[in-house]
């Protein structure tokens, strides 16, 4: 999770994080919502704003937060934070795939955003 959600949990329901994020709900589909923040503090962090995505999965009713997409203020910003925190790319083609307590995580840089996913069963992520 970025370091500067020290809040944010993975698997944390949506009801959650709402209670102490501003976020504003964008899309809903069968299999998942995404919500954005857009807050001025996350500026100092060079972030202009935030997506998270909570599955839909049948027989859980929590809706867990899977995705996090961070779209910095610029692919400098994004660079920079994603080698601090990620290190070197671990992929062929560029990405981070790794596993850490157990859990299995992918991330990648699309213009200038860093998407960081936690594989959980259900999710659209879990081949």
């Amino acid at each position: 999770m970025p370091t500067f959600l020290p809040d944010v949990k993975w698997e944390m329901a949506s009801w959650e994080l709402e209670e102490t994020h501003r976020l504003r709900l964008i899309h809903s589909r069968d299999f998942r919502e995404v919500y954005q923040e857009s807050n001025h503090k996350l500026s100092s962090f060079g972030v202009d704003n935030i997506i998270f995505y909570f599955a839909v999965i049948e027989g859980r009713g929590d809706r867990p937060l899977y995705e996090v997409i961070v779209d910095f203020t610029s692919e400098e910003a994004r660079d920079n934070y994603a080698h601090d925190h990620l290190g070197e790319p671990n992929t062929e083609n560029g990405e981070w795939d790794f596993t850490t307590e157990g859990a299995h995580y992918r991330a990648w840089k699309f213009q200038k955003k860093l998407v960081v996913v936690k594989v959980i069963p259900g999710c659209e992520w879990d081949e």
